[in-house]
């Protein structure tokens, strides 16, 4: 991707990240430029005149534990240009996949995750074991992480030198700072609190507001008339605002990692000292690091994934070696990578539950690949 950005598309941009929801007014008043300009510059971004390309997307953290659901990370080896498109079936044709992506370096193989009811990772456990016996991949992993909540950091602009092409962070400063884990002071819901009043449409709203939080309202009704529900603007506007409210946990701004050197993504994880583990997730919570990641802990196990500038890759290894006694590695390929949202088919408005069965999350989806 030609990076054709002038320095006010960066003013812009980072506007963007400091305010993702802002209206034109808002974001004006923020880089100092006329509301019709900040149009122009927000619709070229969302959408580069002659190529199509999109320098940024604003993307909606759905609040999985208030919809009753949890993310699960496995490792899944497949060492052979068959087993790895068989596992890409799998992901293909599993109703609670989220990403997949070929890996290589400790795995070898597929970085698979899926967003499934809470309570049910025995079931994926039990998808890939089926898996594996029938010589489909050559085994797995599910990693320690499924109870953690993910942070998540995204690229920041600011410590992008426009006029040299060229990233600065000082990852030793860094790494040096102090930083104290505070205990959360957040009183939870219960576990799936809002499951009781969601519907069809309810997920497919949910679903447009993670791919594209910005979309207007026109446009999200448009896909739900698709879908084949109708409903006047104002229906649609308070049932918005109850998603927003109650589904929500918070607005990502992803940027492209093309156009920013970025695109070496990494995952890197391991075990080390509990109050080393804790000192690090703190930092990333009070001082995050300018580039797209997200971070996961457990106890004393550590779960990076992160798109990096290829030149600050050794650096961040070198200080994170002394922290992890036991370090994993692996590169990821993101250009053949693949994200799934919400299937509104898995949620079941008559038990106003998310379908958990063994047919439904295992039989059927092996079923399929012996298929082909």
């Amino acid at each position: 991707m030609s990076n054709g950005l002038t320095a006010n598309h960066l003013r812009v941009l980072v506007a963007l990240q400091q305010i993702p929801l802002g209206t034109y007014d808002q974001l004006s008043e923020k880089v100092g430029l006329a509301k019709s300009v900040v149009y122009g510059y927000v619709q070229e971004l969302a959408e580069w005149p002659g190529t199509g390309e999109s320098y940024f997307v604003v993307a909606a953290n759905p609040h999985l534990e208030n919809l009753g659901l949890q993310l699960v990370d496995v490792l899944v080896e497949a060492d052979s240009e068959p087993k790895l498109e068989a596992v890409e079936r799998i992901c293909q044709k599993h109703p609670y996949t989220v990403y997949r992506a070929r890996c290589f370096g400790d795995t070898n193989g597929m970085l698979t995750q899926f967003r499934i009811p809470i309570g049910n990772t025995g079931k994926i456990e039990e998808l890939f074991g089926k898996a594996s016996k029938r010589g489909v991949c050559d085994d797995f992993k599910i990693l320690p992480f499924v109870d953690s909540t993910p942070t998540y950091t995204t690229m920041d602009i600011d410590h992008w030198n426009h006029d040299i092409g060229h990233w600065e962070f000082n990852w030793e400063k860094w790494f040096s700072e102090e930083a104290k884990l505070n205990q959360p002071t957040e009183t939870k819901q219960a576990l799936g609190s809002e499951k009781s009043w969601l519907s069809r449409e309810d997920i497919i709203i949910i679903r447009e507001l993670t791919k594209n939080a910005r979309q207007k309202n026109k446009d999200i009704m448009a896909t739900l008339k698709k879908a084949g529900i109708e409903m006047t603007s104002q229906a649609f506007s308070r049932k918005l605002a109850r998603i927003k409210k109650r589904c929500i946990n918070g607005y990502r701004v992803q940027i492209n990692p093309f156009a920013f050197d970025s695109y070496n993504p990494v995952l890197i994880w391991g075990e080390g000292k509990i109050e080393d583990i804790q000192s690090l997730q703190a930092r990333i919570s009070k001082n995050p690091i300018p580039f797209t990641s997200t971070f996961k802990t457990d106890d004393g196990n550590l779960f990076w994934y992160l798109h990096l500038p290829a030149t600050h890759l050794s650096d961040l290894l070198f200080h994170l070696r002394p922290i992890l006694h036991d370090l994993r590695f692996n590169h990821i390929d993101y250009v053949r990578s693949s994200t799934y949202y919400l299937w509104p088919e898995t949620f079941n408005e008559k038990e106003h539950d998310w379908k958990n069965d063994s047919n439904f999350m295992i039989d059927s989806v092996l079923d399929q690949i012996s298929d082909r």
